[in-house]
């Protein structure tokens, strides 16, 4: 996994330079993406 952030002069981090595109598949429950998106940011504080 890369650990390199885009981030402005403040310091601060630009989510939507940083993030990867992705394509949402409708038949699947956004509450499935929301599990996804909380296993990964739960791996990335370990």
């Amino acid at each position: 996994m890369r650990s390199s952030y885009s981030s402005s002069s403040s310091g601060a981090i630009n989510i939507a330079m940083s993030a990867q595109k992705l394509e949402v598949d409708n038949r699947i429950s956004l509450r499935f993406y929301y599990r996804i998106a909380d296993n990964i940011l739960r791996q990335g504080l370990v």
